[in-house]
């Protein structure tokens, strides 16, 4: 009996606390819900807003909006993904933005999907040419020949709200471990990026009873920079026996922690069927950065060399390399690397330099 007394006992207290396990589930599961019907609503009325600001036909059934505006668009659906995993909204950077229109104008003018460029250039070197001299990060989504298909730049640089969208999922939306795009995109060091957006029209000429087809797609680029300082450096190439000097100054809770020289092969051109048509193989797929270290600086006062000097005072900082004779011709990279106390070191610049053995 006593037995049967302590068991309804413990039933009557925990019953209480069933209870509240069972209101706190529905709780939080209709706060899901409501967080999702709000996010939704968000981006209808930010789409409604952004097609409304630059719709060139009132009469058309689907608003459209122009280039600036489609980016602003693009811009506010990164960093909603970006927030939801709490990092922290990026800028619409001009610089990145010049490389990234590049990017996509030339996929859609040229029929390809590739980081890489008929010339050979991959997207440091893009964005170097372009002024940059920050970290750099593409994401690209280009276009390529299919069937009997013809693809020509539309000359209406209009786009829908949807277009946009699907931009952004066809990155976003990847999954493991085919996901190098949206890791890019949800990258902690982050701060700005650059978008480019070109439509192309693909036409499909009908036969004696079909009329021609045509169908709207788009290439794009994403830039994404790590945006922690300002730089000069004393030329866009490298001379041996030439001290190279590369300077700044940088975010003051930030320590240099090295400057790394990388080399690779200057680039030549890729026949362009190869860029079309290629779905496996060097061309296709991400892009990667040299692994041939050939020279490192470091600030430490026993650190220093005569073909590498790195000194930082407050927040302040310059790097003088200069380039042996043994150096071969090729395209070097030149990061700078920074850490935030004893956290791990990152890097928030990148130039490509050539060195054409001309002297």
């Amino acid at each position: 009996m006593q037995i049967a007394l302590n068991k309804r006992l413990f039933f009557r207290k925990l019953f209480p606390f069933c209870l509240c396990i069972s209101l706190f589930a529905i709780l939080s599961a209709r706060f899901s819900e409501v967080r999702a019907e709000s996010a939704s609503a968000e981006d209808d009325q930010t789409r409604q807003s952004m097609a409304d600001q630059s719709a060139p036909d009132t009469d058309a059934p689907v608003q459209t909006m122009d280039l600036d505006h489609a980016r602003q668009y693009w811009l506010y659906l990164v960093n909603r993904d970006r927030s939801m995993f709490g990092l922290a909204p990026v800028q619409l950077d001009p610089i990145a933005t010049k490389a990234g229109q590049w990017h996509a104008d030339e996929m859609a003018s040229k029929a390809f999907n590739s980081h890489w460029h008929p010339d050979g250039k991959k997207p440091p070197q893009r964005y170097t040419e372009c002024g940059g001299m920050d970290y750099v990060g593409e994401n690209s989504h280009g276009t390529s020949p299919n069937g009997g298909w013809q693809i020509k730049v539309a000359q209406n640089q209009a786009f829908t709200a949807k277009q946009v969208e699907d931009e952004e999922k066809c990155y976003f939306n990847e999954l493991p471990p085919n996901d190098g795009h949206r890791k890019n995109i949800l990258g902690r060091e982050h701060t700005h990026v650059g978008l480019g957006l070109t439509a192309v029209d693909l036409y499909h000429k009908g036969s004696d009873t079909e009329a021609e087809t045509t169908l709207r797609q788009l290439t794009s680029a994403q830039e994404f920079i790590n945006k922690y300082g300002e730089y000069s450096a004393s030329s866009d190439e490298f001379v041996k026996d030439t001290p190279y000097v590369f300077s700044g100054r940088i975010a003051p809770y930030l320590s240099v922690q090295s400057v790394q020289v990388l080399r690779e092969n200057l680039p030549e051109p890729i026949n362009q069927s190869t860029l079309s048509e290629e779905t496996t193989g060097p061309f296709h797929g991400g892009y990667t950065l040299p692994d041939k270290n050939v020279l490192s600086a470091f600030p430490m006062a026993f650190a220093q060399k005569p073909e590498a000097k790195l000194m930082q005072q407050g927040n302040e900082f310059r790097c003088e390399l200069t380039p042996p004779r043994k150096w071969k011709p090729g395209l070097y990279y030149v990061f700078l690397w920074v850490q935030s106390g004893k956290a791990e070191a990152f890097p928030i610049s990148m130039r490509t330099i050539p060195l054409n053995g001309k002297k």
